[in-house]
């Protein structure tokens, strides 16, 4: 499991706005000696590298700057959480220091697919 937020909102969170949460989370699966990405809305990108936590935007319209891996495990045990109160206390840290990821942002291109 990966769980990610749109960079946009952690900006925008970091800024001051603190309306909705923008997270996402993904599955990891390891076939045929590759790793493949799979989101739960039927789309997944095949030439994954799980080693680098930034997630181009599936739709540019609603995740413009894409998204940043910011927990991953076997399950969400394994990174910690144990309730939503934990998921904050994670997201928020990263929104507030973004500015120490964001040189990993757009740094690799993937090809999703339906």
């Amino acid at each position: 499991m990966v769980e990610t937020a749109s960079i946009k909102w952690a900006y925008d969170y970091r800024l001051g706005d603190r309306g909705m949460y923008d997270v996402r989370v993904m599955v990891e699966v390891y076939v045929d000696e590759h790793w493949i990405l799979i989101d739960n809305n039927c789309t997944f990108v095949s030439d994954y590298n799980p080693e680098n936590p930034f997630i181009p935007a599936m739709n540019k319209t609603i995740y413009p700057q894409g998204l940043f891996v910011y927990a991953k495990a076997r399950d969400t045990w394994g990174y910690g959480v144990r309730n939503e109160n934990d998921t904050y206390r994670k997201i928020t840290h990263f929104a507030n220091n973004i500015l120490c990821f964001d040189s990993l942002f757009d740094n690799v291109e993937y090809t999703w697919k339906n």
